[in-house]
C-alpha cells in the first residue's frame, strides 16, 4: 500500500468518499425504465416466455421512449450515456423479465453519414435471445 493511502484516517475516507448518488438525468432514466417495465414488460413477460416470440412491439416502444442505444454516441443516433446508465436501465428492466431486458440491452444500433453514405453500426455484446431460443 502506498504511503499516501496508508496515511488516510477513517474520517478522511468517510468525509471525502465517493458520491454514489445518481445524477438527475440517471434518476429520470431509472424512473422512466421502471414505469416502462411495470406497464409494458411485466404484463406480457410470461406470454413471451411461453411462446418464445420475439417481443418486437416492446422493442419498438422502448426505442421510441429512448430506452435503447444507451452506449451509442449522440453523433451516431444513440444517447451516449455510458455504462452507469446501462446498469440503471438493466436493473430496472430485468426486474420485469430478464429475457426481454436482454433483448433491449444487447443490441445497440447507430447510424452515421460518411461522405453521403449511410453506415450502420451494430454492437452486439452477447446473444442471449438467440441462445435462449435454441436452448444452448
Amino acid at each position: 500500500m502506498s504511503r499516501k493511502l496508508s496515511s488516510l484516517s477513517n474520517n478522511d475516507v468517510i468525509n471525502k468518499g465517493m458520491n454514489f448518488e445518481l445524477s438527475d438525468e440517471l434518476v429520470e432514466l431509472k424512473n422512466l425504465a421502471t414505469k416502462f417495465t411495470k406497464e409494458e414488460i411485466i404484463p406480457v413477460a410470461a406470454e413471451y416466455d411461453r411462446t418464445g416470440e420475439y417481443p418486437i412491439e416492446i422493442v419498438k416502444k422502448a426505442h421510441k421512449l429512448g430506452l435503447m442505444n444507451i452506449l451509442i454516441p449522440n453523433e451516431y443516433g444513440g444517447l451516449g450515456l455510458g455504462s452507469v446508465a446501462e446498469c440503471v436501465l438493466s436493473e430496472a428492466c430485468t426486474y420485469g423479465c430478464t429475457g426481454i431486458a436482454s433483448t433491449l440491452l444487447v443490441t445497440n444500433l447507430g447510424v452515421s453519414k460518411n461522405n453521403g453514405e449511410i453506415i450502420t453500426i451494430i454492437l452486439v455484446k452477447y446473444t442471449v435471445w438467440l441462445l435462449s431460443k435454441h436452448q444452448c
